[in-house]
């Protein structure tokens, strides 16, 4: 008896690595570059007081003004390459540098969950929803307005998943098609990411980063949000007032849908500690977007400025969670339980941050930051106007 074996080449295929290996990898190339960019630094120029600190300087100091780079006082230093200590030290070193970021983000985290426990978000929906009954075309441009500014103030996304049960029926009973309430979850959320006026996970971390204010060009970020929501409920609601004319005009007018979404909404009570509860999640956010903004700045001088930073806004979300957790009687332990739940759900962000942190670590520690923005800044000067606007 003779046994066949037959054997299968199983074929390689290409698979991209996880961000963390991504921020790694850059992390090295960074290093190595750091053996042939020359090392530099500008004269910086502290913020408040205006007092001029030397290239030869920068690196020690340890104030805790913030300082501004002066332009063309650039001069080379003596060079400092980077080895492959230091590449499996930087995420370390920037775990510590981006310690209050990160500290937020978990903060943020767990105040999300907790007030995501209690049940509030989708009941407040729901009320919305059955107040709105028969005159859904002006619930388009409220959800989405609720949606963008959640987006825009702690990059509200994934979160928005559990609308969908709440929505699609009301909106499939009321002669909508599914790409409506698609739009409006996704687009509306979508659009407070891109704009993220005081998002801490892309305009926070970014700003700490390059060390300036959250605050700073937050009037720009605010009118692009504007013209994006516009631009979003126009185009929403003029394919939602089609569809509602001629059912037939709906792209997805040849598929039959007979899932669990299709069925009669169910109604959620929406009680005295739901209204209470919102209030005060909105009031965390309203509160924060406020102290970060920099009133003076602006030209607004009738509202005191309270400058503040991570810190002060990781107590507002920290204090907003505890007093979620007592308006809904929630138990010690389970108000605990579901804070951590939350803070672990963003250790990924964390690591992500301190990772990345690592990168400009690095190129600060290799003094090669100011040469690329010394190399960056020879490019433009000179530039026309249009040119370099484009």
């Amino acid at each position: 008896m003779t046994t066949e074996v037959t054997t299968q080449s199983k074929g390689w295929t290409l698979k991209m690595p996880t961000v963390y290996t991504l921020l790694f990898i850059i992390t090295a190339l960074v290093a190595f570059m750091t053996w042939f960019v020359p090392s530099g630094k500008y004269d910086y120029r502290m913020a408040n007081s205006g007092e001029v600190i030397s290239a030869e300087n920068v690196s020690s100091y340890s104030g805790g003004e913030r300082l501004l780079p002066i332009p063309g006082t650039y001069q080379e230093l003596e060079s400092n390459p980077q080895s492959v200590f230091d590449v499996f030290a930087a995420p370390l070193s920037g775990f510590g540098d981006a310690s209050s970021i990160i500290l937020f983000v978990l903060m943020i985290g767990g105040f999300l969950n907790v007030t995501i426990q209690t049940g509030a978000m989708d009941a407040s929906v729901s009320a919305l929803s059955k107040r709105f009954t028969g005159k859904e075309q002006w619930l388009i441009p409220i959800l989405i307005f609720i949606l963008a500014v959640g987006g825009s103030t702690y990059g509200m996304s994934e979160e928005t998943v559990s609308l969908w049960v709440i929505l699609l029926p009301l909106f499939i009973a009321a002669g909508y098609d599914r790409l409506v309430v698609a739009g409006i979850i996704l687009l509306g959320s979508g659009i407070g990411v891109a704009t993220s006026t005081v998002n801490p996970f892309a305009t926070g971390v970014a700003s700490r980063f390059a060390e300036i204010q959250l605050g700073d060009g937050i009037v720009v970020r605010l009118v692009a949000f504007a013209v994006l929501y516009l631009v979003t409920c126009v185009f929403i609601m003029r394919y939602a007032a089609k569809i509602k004319a001629d059912p037939s005009q709906s792209l997805l007018s040849d598929i039959a849908f007979s899932d669990q979404f299709s069925s009669e909404p169910k109604a959620l009570p929406y009680t005295k500690q739901h209204k209470i509860t919102m209030t005060v999640f909105f009031g965390a956010f309203a509160l924060m977007i406020y102290g970060v903004i920099p009133w003076e700045d602006i030209g607004v001088t009738f509202v005191p400025a309270l400058n503040w930073w991570l810190k002060e806004i990781s107590i507002v979300y920290l204090v907003a969670a505890i007093l979620i957790g007592l308006i809904n009687r929630m138990p010690e332990e389970q108000f605990v339980r579901s804070f951590i739940a939350g803070c672990k759900d963003m250790i990924g962000v964390a690591l992500v941050i301190a990772v990345a942190k690592g990168i400009n670590v690095i190129m600060n520690d290799a003094n090669i930051t100011d040469t690329i923005l010394s190399w960056a800044e020879g490019m433009v000067v000179g530039l026309d106007s249009g040119v370099f606007a484009s």
